[in-house]
């Protein structure tokens, strides 16, 4: 007898279905009401898991990792080492980090006291953030809770875990700044080879398209279980480009952005 396990609705009239018949996993992806594929193995985990793979194939623009890589590499023919990458994504970022690094390092900022200025010069040093968000921030760095944003964010960088992604929101959510990108600057910018910065459409576009559940999983309000698949994508997008040998995730992030979001030329 088979019977139903768990399903999700992925949105754009697909859903996912995973099934047992008592010794095997049946997976099902519906489009519109009917079936379009079906999967079948021994772990409910893979099953439920390339389910989410073969759902995206559904999408339109879906590029899997083989186009995203292909794309790449047509937009920077010598991939991270292109001087056009540097110049359109890397310098700039690597430029704001040296700034945060020597005027706000990550130790001190953990416990420290009038690091706002500093701080807030680092946030300005890139286009990473909207200028809604930087409307927020600006304020915020001048006022009486910037300490302790800081040093939620840079207790997160240092350790992060539920409890500090907690701590890290709530501080945040006291001056109306709670999302992603505001959450996500510091760390990344402190410990790129550690943490990855958040910009939510883009990021989930982009993990539809290569099959992977992040946009499923998503919250807009800071949480860990959407940083940990963010976290997730980025160690699956750096095993996916090995090949080209990215420095850390100042080089995965830039490179997310570059495939969903430019033209066939990255000079235009």
């Amino acid at each position: 007898m088979i019977r139903t396990l768990t399903e999700a609705d992925l949105g754009k009239d697909r859903r996912i279905r995973l099934l047992t018949d008592g010794a095997a996993f049946i997976g099902l992806v519906i489009i519109k009401g009917k079936e379009a594929g079906r999967l079948h193995g021994e772990s409910a985990d893979d099953v439920w898991r390339s389910l989410h793979d073969e759902a995206a194939r559904h999408l339109p623009g879906f590029h899997g990792w083989d186009g995203a890589r292909t794309r790449f590499t047509r937009l920077f023919p010598n991939g991270f080492a292109d001087p056009s990458f540097h110049e359109r994504e890397r310098n700039y970022k690597d430029q704001a980090r040296r700034l945060l690094l020597s005027t706000a390092p990550v130790e001190r900022a953990a416990a420290a006291s009038g690091l706002g200025a500093a701080v807030a010069k680092a946030f300005q040093a890139t286009n990473l953030l909207a200028s809604f968000e930087m409307m927020r921030i600006g304020p915020l760095l001048k006022g009486e809770d910037a300490d302790d944003v800081i040093q939620s964010a840079a207790r997160f960088t240092l350790d992060p875990s539920p409890t500090t992604m907690g701590r890290l929101a709530q501080s945040l959510k006291r001056a109306d700044a709670a999302k992603w990108p505001p959450a996500t600057y510091l760390p990344f910018l402190w410990q790129p080879d550690r943490h990855m910065f958040l910009k939510p459409q883009v990021t989930k576009i982009f993990a539809e398209r290569v099959g992977h559940p992040f946009a499923d999983v998503y919250e807009p309000f800071p949480d860990w279980a959407t940083y940990e698949s963010l976290l997730d994508l980025t160690a699956r997008m750096r095993d996916e480009f090995v090949a080209f040998a990215p420095a850390d995730n100042v080089d995965l992030q830039s490179a997310l952005w570059a495939i969903s979001e430019y033209e066939d030329d990255p000079a235009e």
